[in-house]
């Protein structure tokens, strides 16, 4: 497994989980779940549980395909990911699990690292990331957790009292 790190920048969000670690992490490894909680940010093209292809849809409809790995497995404590693209495009994820505070649920740490190479590639994974990778990981946490916890994702797409932007000001 490889440990060495070569992202340029890292984004880091954590929050508790009622689940035990074991099944945060199983769950976390899924390929459906990845592709749940990434829901428009990325398709899932391929994969099980070690290498999954994906591929993330830029501006003016082209797509540049992903491929990810699971390169680290702590039973019980942590997976991590390395996924490569074209042009030496790298993001690295890895979810850490510990006991939450009070013996309730499990504390989980999501941990992103991505190197933006420049040219095209960077400019995908910015508008991929959007303009807070901090936000991107908070609400793929929080996706994931709502998953474990509900079942669901909160929605406002069947709710009567959503608004279409033709009806706002």
């Amino acid at each position: 497994m490889e440990t060495s790190s070569t992202a340029d920048s890292w984004v880091q969000r954590s929050l508790t989980i009622r689940a035990t670690p074991e099944q945060l992490l199983e769950r976390w490894s899924d390929p459906e779940v990845q592709r749940a909680v990434l829901h428009d940010r990325a398709t899932l093209v391929s994969g099980d549980r070690q290498q999954m292809v994906w591929s993330v849809r830029t501006h003016g409809d082209r797509h540049v395909d992903v491929r990810s790995r699971q390169v680290e497995w702590n039973e019980g404590r942590s997976v991590r990911y390395l996924s490569e693209g074209d042009r030496d495009l790298r993001v690295e994820s890895e979810l850490t699990v510990t006991p939450g505070p009070a013996d309730w649920g499990t504390q989980a740490s999501l941990r992103v690292g991505y190197s933006l190479p420049g040219g095209v590639v960077a400019e995908t994974l910015a508008k991929w990331l959007g303009s807070a990778p901090e936000l991107l990981v908070s609400t793929v946490l929080h996706r994931f957790k709502a998953l474990l916890e509900t079942g669901e994702f909160p929605t406002l797409e069947r709710n009567p009292s959503a608004r279409d932007n033709d009806d706002n000001p």
